[in-house]
């Protein structure tokens, strides 16, 4: 879906300024030794990708910029529509540019990467500072599967928040996150409410000693899509996380639904 906050002076058409080298005409039009024609289109398609993913990973074309027509490119660059096309195909695939029918092609807003180690990754899992809004807070019952997960008593009640996460002021991911009751009755509800779990959980005095993480694909429920403002269907990435303290007792389970176009997840594997 696209960003409403997008001004008009953002969405102007640019020239892109590039190095004189950036005519790659001299490519296309002169086929390699002992190579067909689809090499040097092949060889031009690559260095014009790398070029705009340059440009654009450096910041000289900036998130929200328009990037110019297709036959102005095909003119700029001395490349045929095919190439461009294909070009920006893969710019998409790589999640550099979005493109709207009838607006036009534009530079990606970056994502927020979220790095896997824990309990860091529940205090700062983003780069960027995150904000809160709660969507609700109740105590209910869970269904089997839960309070297997959870380790609770038969029809013991647990905390269960809703919030929605924003990052830069755009909405990246709803978090439902449940709390045994020994556990959400010591948290504070505006920490909960405002930051990050692992704040809210060591102001309480709860320490986390490990955590379990698992990640799948779905697709938006109305409920999810209504909060990340996105069509039902859309897809996101489900994180599925458990916590336990030093004396292996689960002090939280939560549900993490991230929109796919605004979050990356970076896992760092060291040898043992």
């Amino acid at each position: 879906m696209a960003d409403d906050d997008a001004s008009s002076s953002r969405e102007q058409t640019p020239q892109i300024s590039t190095p004189s080298t950036a005519d790659l005409s001299h490519i296309a039009a002169s086929p390699r030794p002992g190579r067909g024609a689809g090499s040097a289109t092949q060889a031009a398609h690559m260095e014009l990708t790398g070029l705009l993913a340059a440009l654009i990973n450096s910041g000289e074309l900036a998130p929200g910029v328009r990037l110019p027509a297709e036959r102005d490119m095909c003119k700029q660059f001395g490349v045929s529509r095919t190439t461009v096309r294909h070009v920006l195909d893969r710019l998409e695939r790589q999640n550099l540019i979005t493109r709207h029918v009838g607006r036009g092609t534009f530079v990606a807003e970056p994502k927020t990467v979220h790095t896997m180690s824990m309990p860091e990754s529940m205090v700062t899992s983003a780069e960027e500072a995150s904000t809160y809004r709660e969507v609700y807070r109740d105590m209910h019952v869970p269904n089997d599967r839960m309070r297997e997960l959870m380790t609770v008593d038969e029809d013991e009640e647990v905390s269960r928040t809703a919030r929605v996460r924003f990052v830069g002021g755009r909405s990246v991911s709803v978090e439902v996150v449940h709390l045994p009751t020994a556990v959400g009755g010591a948290v504070d509800d505006e920490l909960l409410a405002t930051g990050p779990l692992g704040v809210a959980l060591a102001a309480a005095g709860v320490e986390v000693a490990r955590a379990r993480q698992r990640y799948d694909p779905v697709l938006s429920a109305p409920w999810e899509s209504d909060l990340l403002d996105v069509p039902p269907g859309t897809p996101l990435m489900l994180v599925t996380r458990r916590s336990w303290d030093h004396e292996d007792r689960v002090v939280e389970y939560t549900l993490e639904y991230h929109r796919a176009d605004r979050n990356s997840f970076l896992i760092e594997v060291t040898a043992l």
